[in-house]
């Protein structure tokens, strides 16, 4: 005889839920046993009943909260509309983004600790004199530095008739006392010096100690830019 009703245990292994998953839904109301033995206190299901397991398994599996599925289960159509599906792919798309920006942190991580494996010794050095490009200004945060050298310093340097070497590098002098988070609302006083060599002798100085300044003050780079110049010194 064809039985009409399951006990928890057999909805359980067909619907592939557990038993405590179950008991869970009942509580919440998602998900109701068709009939409740009063003396035994078993739990039985009705064949049908599968098909509403199945569909709150698939809005589940796709982002719907146990909430939003009970909801559109108490609705005449049991099927999320098109606009809150829409919705629900907006969401999935920026939570994609976030996963993506952790993974990539992640990564930069799992590099960084690559890179120190295959540092032997680390040693201080001195370099020899060297000319740099200097510009000391106020930037609103660390990221601003590749902005100011690009947009500011860059261009003036090549009005000056500064040619960077290769391979070329830069140094930075922080004037702060102590490193600043960059989600404060801090401003970075910060000293920029990038190796270059100028194509016109005359705008070089010639001694290790001498410093000249090619006073031709820059554009700020932001609203937090001090007033500077490019200086042209040997390092």
């Amino acid at each position: 005889m064809y039985k009409l009703k399951l006990q928890i245990g057999e909805f359980s292994k067909l619907s592939n839920v557990s038993v405590k998953t179950l008991r869970h839904y009942e509580k919440m109301g998602l998900l109701r046993p068709y009939e409740v033995d009063e003396s035994s206190g078993y739990r039985y299901y009705q064949v049908s009943q599968l098909q509403d397991m199945l569909t709150i398994r698939n809005l589940k599996e796709v982002g719907f909260s146990l909430e939003e599925i009970g909801d559109l289960m108490d609705s005449d159509s049991q099927v999320p509309g098109s606009d809150l599906l829409l919705a629900k792919i907006r969401q999935t798309e920026a939570q994609l983004k976030q996963l993506v920006l952790r993974r990539n942190r992640l990564q930069s991580m799992v590099d960084s600790q690559q890179k120190y494996k295959n540092m032997e010794d680390i040693t201080i050095q001195a370099l020899p004199a060297i000319t740099v490009a200097s510009y000391r200004g106020v930037i609103a945060s660390y990221d601003k530095l590749g902005e100011l050298c690009v947009n500011v310093i860059g261009p003036e340097m090549m009005r000056l008739g500064c040619e960077c070497p290769e391979p070329g590098y830069c140094f930075t002098i922080e004037h702060q006392k102590e490193y600043k988070d960059l989600d404060l609302d801090v401003n970075v006083d910060i000293d920029i010096g990038i190796v270059s060599k100028s194509s016109n002798p005359n705008k070089t100085p010639t001694s290790s100690s001498s410093s000249s300044c090619l006073q031709s003050p820059l554009p700020s780079a932001s609203s937090a830019m001090v007033p500077t110049s490019v200086c042209i010194s040997t390092m």
